[in-house]
This record gives structure tokens, C-alpha cells and sequence, in this order.
């Protein structure tokens, strides 16, 4: 299972409303084996069906073994079908051919889908000039960080540094670790200096990678002060970086520290 996959069914399994009911279907061969599942979840009250995740997210998909993804769309759709208790079933951003298999398993079911535009999850060629990059975002977007960047700027000198020595480490995670709890987590009881069993695992495994030349904390101050921080581990052989952590100081909110703190990590 892909990490956003599993951490957006995760999330949701706990956010279900009073009314609402996880539906996972599962499609199994004539030797039971899983083929295909599809995660779902049902509103009785208002008779709505969708995908079983943060709708801020909308990473899900159809999750089928190889080979089996137009037979897992046939099965999904014939159940639907078969069902009586729902009169909407929305499936958002998938991805263009989920989306056109999606469509015709719908269609073959005799539920004709009505297409809207989709949304996708965003690939970045960073190799790319930065310039010709930075032009493919979408114009608000780009003088949204435009304009807090020079609100950070007016209020003293902006660096971004990357922590990746075990030499540096210390004080250094020290000092994000801080910066979380001084947030909204801290004030949940959800930061990561909140539970001491929490506290070590990140702490050991920001060591751990660091020996390895996997650990990436990417820092952002103002006038040397710590006001935003991202905790990532990198994968040399696939070349992605995987973002664990991510924290600001929520009295410069304003500012959208940690969106400037995104956009100059890329």
C-alpha cells in the first residue's frame, strides 16, 4: 500500500460522522483471493456515497491487483447497482484512466455517470529552471506567497537552512520539537513532545537517518529565530523526499510561515 493510500484511510476510519458508516468493498476471485477493494463510505440519513477519506485530501482510488482494474470497476459498479439505500455516489479526482474505467463500468451498469472536472495530485519536475516551474502555478497562488513572503521580509531577515549532520542535530531538533508543541498540537496533546514513547522514536530515527545521509529538517528563520520546520526523510534510490513532520508559529500566521517555508524548500 502507498503511504497516502494507507495515511488517508487511517485518518478517515476516525472521522466518520454520527450518521455515516465506512462501506468497504471487496472483491474476491473464485479461490477467495482479494482483487480488489474499494473504500467508501455511506451517509445513511442523506443517502450520499463517496470515497472514504479527509475530503481535503482525495487521494483514493480504486485499490486492485495488477490486471484486475477494469473487472474491479465492473464489480464496484454492478453492486452499486444493486444496492438501494443511496441516490448520490460521488468519486473524486481520480485519475484520468481510473477516471475513463470508472465511467464505463458506470455506463455498462446502467448508472450514467456525469463527468465534472477532476483534480489531480501534483507533479513536479523540479529539474526543470525554477522559472518555468513557478510559471505553471496558478496566478493567486503565486502572489498569495508573493505577499507573505514580503510580510516575513518586513519584519526582519528570512534563511532557510537544511539540518542534516548528526554534529548539528541535536539543538536543532531540540528547537522543532519546541516549536510544535507550541502549537495547536501541543494544545491537543498530539505533539511529539507529548508522549515520551513518541518523543524517542522521532528523536532515534532523525540519528538513525542522519547516519545514513536520509534526514532532511528544513528550517526556516527569521532574524535566527526558528518559525517554521519541516522533518523529512529522503530516499536516495528513488530520489523522493517524504515529509514526516511539519510545524510554524502560529503567532506569525498571518504570514503562512510554513507555505513560504514549502515553497522555498522547492
Amino acid at each position: 500500500l502507498g503511504h497516502a493510500w494507507t495515511a488517508a484511510c487511517w485518518k478517515a476510519s476516525g472521522a466518520l460522522r454520527s450518521r455515516e458508516k465506512a462501506l468497504i468493498l471487496l472483491l474476491r476471485d473464485t479461490d477467495s483471493r482479494l482483487r480488489a477493494v474499494l473504500p467508501l463510505r455511506h451517509n445513511r440519513i442523506t443517502r450520499h456515497i463517496r470515497f472514504l477519506e479527509d475530503v481535503r485530501t482525495q487521494r483514493l482510488n480504486l485499490l486492485a491487483a495488477r490486471g484486475a482494474e477494469e473487472a474491479g470497476w465492473a464489480w464496484a459498479a454492478a453492486e452499486l447497482r444493486r444496492r438501494r439505500d443511496w441516490d448520490r455516489c460521488d468519486l473524486n479526482a481520480l485519475p484520468a484512466a481510473a477516471a475513463a474505467q470508472a465511467a464505463a463500468a458506470f455506463q455498462a451498469a446502467g448508472l450514467p455517470p456525469r463527468l465534472r472536472g477532476r483534480g489531480w495530485q501534483r507533479r513536479i519536475r523540479l529539474e526543470s529552471p525554477w522559472p518555468g516551474i513557478e510559471a505553471e502555478f496558478r496566478p493567486e497562488l503565486r502572489a498569495n506567497y508573493r505577499r507573505r513572503r514580503k510580510r516575513l521580509e518586513a519584519l526582519g531577515s528570512l534563511q532557510l537552512t537544511a539540518v542534516n549532520e548528526p554534529q548539528a542535530l541535536h539543538q536543532h531538533l531540540a528547537d522543532c520539537l519546541a516549536l510544535e508543541q507550541a502549537g495547536w498540537k501541543g494544545a491537543h496533546g498530539t505533539a511529539m513532545l507529548d508522549s515520551p514513547g513518541t518523543t524517542r522514536f522521532y528523536q532515534k530515527l532523525a540519528f538513525r537517518l542522519a547516519a545514513r545521509g536520509q534526514l532532511r529538517i528544513f528550517c526556516l528563520r527569521l532574524n535566527q529565530r526558528l518559525i517554521a520546520f519541516e522533518y523529512c526523510c529522503l530516499d536516495p534510490h528513488t530520489r523522493r523526499l517524504y515529509s514526516l513532520k511539519i510545524a510554524y508559529d502560529e503567532t506569525l500566521r498571518a504570514c503562512s510561515p510554513g507555505s513560504v517555508l514549502r515553497w522555498l524548500l522547492l
